[in-house]
């Protein structure tokens, strides 16, 4: 056993990254060989997402052994654009404004089983807070029992805040503070979940009324390109409207630059084999805006079809107007029905929706993995801030 102040957090080499991703293979694989797992990773990675450096391997390794093979444990961060509204330094609402920022998503976090119960994770994660959040936000001295500070690494030490989504409930990740004692780590975020059962209801007889087009994998990014604006607009709409409340901070990922295609393009090992192959990755509505623009009604989806589980047409992002969304839902769920999926899935769905969603027969679902949780860097408490457009096209994993 390492005394932690001997350990350290370092970018993984080649080497290193292969291991750590047959590990993960291990814990997550859904039933994947490591040679598909392995396929799977040099995918994403040639992925916007994961271009540039934007995704990164880190191991926790004994300072005098940074590159061995028998590292502790791993991580993965992806390197993010994102949207935040400060409070305003005037309590004027009209001096509110966005500012892009970074934002890390945090993912594959694995202790090979002979290491676990030493508190390696736990110690990694405390020592990634100090690698990619702005080093202005962070204490002003690193925790002298914990040795050393992490190097710096090129291309990090920008972050505004982390997410991750945890399976191991709410209190390890919220103890992964940036200080030794101190629970000031990941908070888990408001979170829902509902599912149509496609088994549960009658085949739809009765299609969509209104005229919709079909998007495909090009179509379906230019939708996430002007969402992207919209997003930022939601931002300082709900910011003035938590201005007299003590929820001052607003912040969202943008689902551009190829942040939204993440689950679309890691699913795709699967749904490649779908026969009839799928065409449609999103549907939008027809003239809903002056030509040329983008209209504010779509939805967006990826295809889960892992072994052992229910085959789901799994929403990644979806934009409505209230009267739009029962017939917007009745074309997905006939879409669903005709290529042969067994559920629907979609995160927080606006409150407006709900009792809609529960008409057309879907039923709320209370998940106790893939858990939402967020680290804001700065002074401000966690109960200040608001995660918007907290759906799955933000979400990232091992």
């Amino acid at each position: 056993m390492f005394e932690l102040d001997s350990l350290s957090l370092f970018p993984a080499t080649p080497e290193q990254t292969i291991k750590a991703r047959l590990q993960a293979a291990e814990e997550w694989g859904n039933e994947m060989s490591a040679e598909e797992f392995l396929e799977r990773d040099a995918f994403i990675a040639q992925c916007e997402v994961a271009t540039n450096g934007r995704m990164r391997q880190w191991i926790l390794a004994p300072r005098n052994a940074p590159e061995t093979l028998d590292f502790l444990c791993s991580c993965l961060t992806f390197r993010r654009e994102a949207v935040v509204v400060l409070k305003s330094s005037t309590d004027n609402i009209l001096d509110l404004a966005s500012q892009e920022v970074t934002g890390y998503g945090v993912a594959g976090v694995v202790t090979p089983v002979r290491n676990r119960g030493n508190g390696y994770a736990r110690h990694m994660m405390r020592l990634l807070h100090w690698i990619i959040a702005s080093r202005d936000l962070l204490p002003s001295v690193f925790p002298e029992e914990w040795g050393a500070p992490p190097p710096a690494t090129e291309g990090f030490g920008d972050g505004r805040f982390s997410v991750l989504w945890t399976d191991v409930g709410e209190k390890f990740y919220r103890g992964c503070g940036t200080l030794p004692g101190t629970s000031d780590g990941w908070t888990v975020a408001p979170y829902s979940t509902i599912v149509w059962d496609l088994h549960e209801r009658r085949k739809s007889v009765h299609g969509p009324s209104l005229f919709w087009s079909w998007l495909d994998e090009i179509a379906v990014s230019e939708h996430w390109k002007a969402d992207s604006q919209m997003i930022q607009e939601d931002l300082l709409s709900t910011a003035k409207s938590l201005s007299v409340s003590n929820e001052h901070i607003v912040f969202a990922f943008l689902p551009s630059k190829g942040l939204a295609e993440f689950p679309h393009k890691r699913a795709q090992l699967f749904w490649q084999k779908l026969s009839p192959s799928t065409l449609h990755w999103g549907i939008a509505l027809k003239d809903s805006e002056p030509a040329g623009k983008i209209g504010k009604t779509f939805a967006s989806w990826t295809l889960e079809l892992y072994p052992g589980a229910p085959k789901t047409l799994f929403i990644t992002r979806l934009r409505a107007q209230e009267h739009d969304f029962e017939d917007l839902m009745r074309a997905v769920i006939k879409y669903a029905e005709d290529i042969g999926m067994q559920s629907i899935e979609v995160w927080n769905l606006s409150s407006e929706f709900q009792n809609t969603a529960k008409h057309l027969g879907a039923k709320a679902v209370q998940r106790a993995d893939t858990v939402p949780a967020f680290k804001w860097y700065g002074a401000e408490s966690s109960y200040e801030v608001n995660w918007l457009a907290n759906e799955k096209f933000c979400w990232c994993a091992s």
